[in-house]
């Protein structure tokens, strides 16, 4: 059982941050939000260069973390970890050559 209790009371500290961090986003942050994902999109769904193929999707996650960083829409700590997941996975390059700059 105590193990149950540990476990209900993370979830009840996870719920509370969840409602701390919706209860503290400023205009700025709901601005830096869709700011980041249009501005996403847009480079995403736009070919800059045929000679470069993946400068649009490089282009696309700066642009999504440096908006989230300006306007802090979560954590930096959380916010410096999307290059980490979002290059791999739009294949800019392998997660062990993003890894090393952590």
């Amino acid at each position: 059982k105590p193990q149950e209790a540990n476990l209900g009371s993370l979830c009840q500290q996870i719920r509370r941050l969840g409602k701390d961090w919706l209860g503290m986003n400023a205009r700025s942050q709901i601005f830096g939000l869709i700011l980041g994902v249009v501005s996403f999109l847009i480079c995403l769904s736009v070919e800059l260069d045929e000679a470069y193929p993946k400068a649009n999707e490089m282009l696309a996650i700066t642009l999504l973390v440096s908006c989230f960083w300006v306007f802090e829409v979560l954590p930096l700590p959380i916010t410096a970890l999307f290059p980490l997941v979002l290059m791999p996975f739009a294949e800019v390059m392998k997660s062990t050559v993003a890894a090393t700059s952590y």
